[in-house]
């Protein structure tokens, strides 16, 4: 596990937040739209 800030981009495009739990992330719409869009980046 580390710290969230060790986790940010230079490129503020590439940071994403998620307002969830660690656990309900599973069932958040917004995990999937931003998880789809960076597989759209790829």
């Amino acid at each position: 596990m580390v710290e969230w800030e060790s986790c940010i981009e230079e490129d503020p495009a590439l940071n994403d937040e998620v307002h969830s739990s660690h656990l309900g992330m599973v069932v958040h719409a917004g995990t999937y739209r931003v998880i789809a869009r960076r597989l759209r980046m790829a």
